[in-house]
């Protein structure tokens, strides 16, 4: 393995965050819904160094601890432009919707999808990956055999599409060209629930059986 991967399960929502580090002690964090303790205390105790913060999409229960990690570790944030302007405004990512308060923040990086961010052993591309909301992204490391994959996609279910700015047919779109064309053995990291891999949900996942 080239690096590890750290699971995190946060906000009252069961949220995953990814910490991803390599032997050097780099480290990305992916969809930080909370600055937990926990999350924390395992990068500052372990001596990890932070160098990024990429959102998979701009729902609050992925990006409720993003404003407080960037200004703790001065790191860069990155997010898709079309989800920019959730996490800018003072009801980030849909909060008062369901009743929550987080800090806006405002992105370092805006991508587009087709970039490359390396880093010692971590490579991930982006792939735009809309649907769930219009600038989800799915991080994909080919040479990990890894796709770290938002809330597009779920262990025998798929993302919401009911929500303001989510679309159905970009949805399942996504789905078919993002994920579905992966090699069958790449392990999908998504925002809630456990690992999965791609074969898996092309030949089992019921919502996928006519795509």
């Amino acid at each position: 393995m080239p690096y590890n991967i750290k699971t995190f399960v946060l906000t009252p929502f069961e949220e995953n965050c990814y910490v991803l580090y390599d032997t050097s002690g780099a480290c990305v964090i992916i969809d930080p819904g909370e600055a937990a303790l926990d999350l924390v205390e395992f990068i500052e105790a372990g001596g990890l160094e932070p160098r990024a913060i990429f959102l998979t999409h701009g729902h609050f229960d992925h990006m409720g601890g993003a404003a407080f990690l960037k200004s703790r570790w001065g790191i860069p944030l990155a997010i898709h432009e079309g989800d920019a302007d959730m996490i800018r405004t003072p009801f980030a990512g849909g909060a008062a919707m369901f009743g929550f308060k987080v800090s806006p923040v405002e992105p370092d990086n805006l991508l587009r999808g087709g970039e490359v961010w390396r880093d010692g052993d971590i490579e991930l591309r982006v792939i735009h990956t809309p649907g769930h909301s219009p600038g989800g992204i799915t991080l994909y490391d080919e040479k990990r055999n890894a796709a770290f994959c938002g809330d597009l996609i779920f262990r025998g279910a798929i993302g919401r599409y009911d929500l303001p700015g989510s679309d159905g047919a970009l949805l399942f779109k996504s789905i078919r060209e993002g994920i579905l064309s992966l090699p069958d053995d790449v392990a999908l990291y998504p925002g809630h629930g456990p690992v999965t891999l791609v074969g898996y949900e092309r030949r089992h996942n019921p919502f996928l059986l006519e795509c």
